[in-house]
């Protein structure tokens, strides 16, 4: 190793980067025999010089050219367990994850209901479990969701504001295969993302802002 090399090395920035990050698609995780749930939780230090020309020798975009807050395309089917995203910063737009459901969106009486943690975790939103009250909570730098399985009522928390307010939903959250299933257009809304829905195909398309 240089002088130069060492000295860059000492003074690096490190990046913590979620090593399901290094895959392009579902594909290549089964390809290297990866574990997607094991990697999606794991993280491996990336030096900031490299991420920096990772960025501009292998993709399109430019690494002072990223959005703060980028955004995402999300595309979800009824019934099937494998959820579509396009639009990682950094990434070329032509590349897609096809993160794995352990349980496929559901409509039973007209709303899609979804496994919590997926989605809102790959956009970079928290979500916590709380037993006791058989509660979920997601919170973004915004607002906090708090749902009750088996309950319409879901209370909202606004950071900025200050405001607690309480909401009637269409769907209550429901235990599905051991899952809870929570209402994906109001929670996505409510973090100000945009949902579609093609009733033809089944298919929801989400275009959301990753909470940074």
């Amino acid at each position: 190793m240089s002088v130069a090399e060492a000295r860059q090395r000492s003074t690096d920035h490190m990046l913590w980067v979620n090593k399901q990050y290094l895959y392009r698609t579902g594909e290549d995780f089964a390809r290297d025999g990866a574990d997607y749930d094991r990697a999606s939780r794991e993280t491996v230090a990336v030096p900031l010089s490299i991420f920096l020309n990772w960025l501009k020798n292998g993709t399109a975009a430019k690494a002072l050219e990223l959005p703060a807050a980028p955004t995402f395309r999300v595309e979800l089917q009824l019934n099937s367990p494998v959820m579509k995203v396009t639009g990682y910063p950094g990434l070329p737009a032509e590349w897609t994850w096809e993160l794995p459901l352990d349980v496929p969106p559901i409509a039973p009486r007209g709303r899609t209901l979804l496994p919590t943690r997926t989605l809102f975790e790959a956009l970079g939103t928290s979500v916590a479990w709380l037993p006791a009250t058989r509660q979920v909570r997601i919170s973004d730098p915004q607002v906090d969701v708090l749902l009750t399985v088996d309950s319409k009522e879901a209370v909202l928390n606004y950071y900025r504001s200050g405001k607690t307010v309480a909401v009637t939903l269409d769907e209550a959250p429901q235990i599905y295969r051991n899952r809870v299933m929570i209402p994906l257009r109001f929670v996505s809304e409510t973090l100000g993302w945009k949902v579609d829905w093609a009733p033809e195909t089944g298919t929801i398309v989400i275009e959301a802002t990753k909470a940074l």
